[in-house]
């Protein structure tokens, strides 16, 4: 069986910890099924205490290297990348023998990334989670312009590629050419999540609640707009659990909407903590603001998490494992643009929702996340992808 070796960095680990537990159960799920050789994440050496708190396993290596201090500096951020690139090779040239292919997330193409690529040529499997190009653009990033210039030149030199939507893998297809590739969506551990517990539902209190790190693709200036806006006689909150970078900034908008009643920030919270915050939530805010990356598809962690759960979930893209047909039934769509939704109409889904047989609803949530959003499955898929791939080179 071929042997992948995951290579993946992240610049700061305390803003990355979803992604970073989505590669350990990346590589777990990839090591039970025989796939896997091993994982090397590459972190800033400042960080040792940060990465400390991560499970370790036999596979996974934790690689402390030299991050600079970038800040905003455009010409620093350059060298820092080249210098990620010279350890990957450094990886690379070490471990050859032990691994067939490199997995790894597609990344802005500079000097150092693209002269790594020829060197190993057919030897990358390359996991997409945007439309590049377009992302570059809104970031209005130096790696839109080399994007143009090196993206299809540099795909010839890959073993195949992984979209995270049909979305992405449509607007993918078109630049690898005659490398077919496979549109494989995030998966999640629904075991690590326990079921919750059903809160009780008095018909006049509801409490909302929106889990992770607060970025500007998630749209929750909508949320309070709508909150805002509502003139019924329930008392609605939303309760924000995470680090927040932009408190000042989001508490003047609160006051502006007068909402801060409303709207209640409680920083980082440890696992047990949040399980018994989804004990007594109704239901989950996901991403309202895809829109602003354009793109109508999505597949977050943060949708996975709810539904491994069993709880209800607002959000706006279109996600690929869960069908609308499950619209109003096990999640509530808003329009993916700019728009103020009725939050009359949403809370008469809740009121629906909970009038019927909410535990049984909740294990259904939950049932369709082991059966469409698992691992499990998700690498199996994968594994039956490298392999077709093998027979169609060969």
């Amino acid at each position: 069986m071929s042997k992948l070796m995951f290579l993946v960095h992240f610049n700061d680990v305390t803003k990355s910890s979803g992604i970073i537990e989505k590669v350990i159960t990346q590589s777990k799920y990839m090591n039970k099924e025989g796939m896997l050789y091993k994982t090397f994440i590459l972190y800033d050496k400042d960080q040792r205490k940060e990465v400390s708190v991560y499970n370790k396993y036999d596979f996974i290596n934790f690689v402390p290297i030299n991050f600079y201090k970038i800040d905003d500096n455009k010409i620093k951020k350059v060298f820092l990348i080249e210098n990620i690139y010279k350890e990957y090779d450094k990886i690379c040239s070490r471990e050859k023998g032990n691994y067939d292919y490199i997995y790894m997330r597609f990344n802005p193409l500079f000097h150092g990334f693209i002269k790594f690529v020829k060197k190993y040529p057919k030897k990358f499997i390359f996991e997409h989670n945007s439309i590049e190009r377009e992302e570059y653009k809104s970031n209005k990033s130096i790696s839109y312009l080399t994007s143009k210039l090196f993206d299809k030149k540099l795909r010839k030199y890959a073993f195949g590629y992984i979209a995270v939507t049909d979305q992405i893998y449509s607007y993918q297809q078109k630049l690898y050419k005659n490398i077919k590739g496979i549109s494989l969506s995030n998966g999640i551990e629904v075991s690590k999540y326990p079921l919750r517990k059903v809160p009780k539902y008095d018909g006049q209190n509801i409490n909302m609640i929106f889990i992770g790190n607060i970025r500007y693709w998630h749209g929750l200036e909508r949320m309070f707009k709508s909150i805002s806006n509502y003139n019924g006689s329930k008392d609605v909150k939303l309760n924000i659990y995470g680090p927040i970078n932009e408190k000042d900034s989001l508490t003047k908008e609160l006051q502006e909407l007068n909402i801060e009643k409303n709207v209640v920030f409680h920083g980082f919270k440890t696992k047990s903590e949040l399980d018994d915050i989804f004990n007594n939530a109704h239901i989950a805010v996901g991403s309202l603001g895809c829109y602003k990356k354009n793109v109508d598809y999505a597949c977050t962690l943060k949708n996975r998490e709810y539904f491994s759960r069993g709880i209800p979930v607002i959000f706006s893209e279109i996600d690929q494992d869960i069908p609308m047909k499950y619209n109003k039934k096990y999640f509530y769509k808003v329009a993916n643009d700019d728009s103020i939704f009725e939050l009359e109409d949403i809370i008469d889904y809740i009121d629906q929702i909970y009038k019927g047989n909410i535990k049984e609803l909740s294990q259904n949530i939950r049932e369709y996340a082991f059966e469409n959003m698992d691992y499990q499955i998700k690498v199996k898929k994968l594994k039956k992808y490298i392999e077709m791939q093998e027979k169609t080179n060969s």
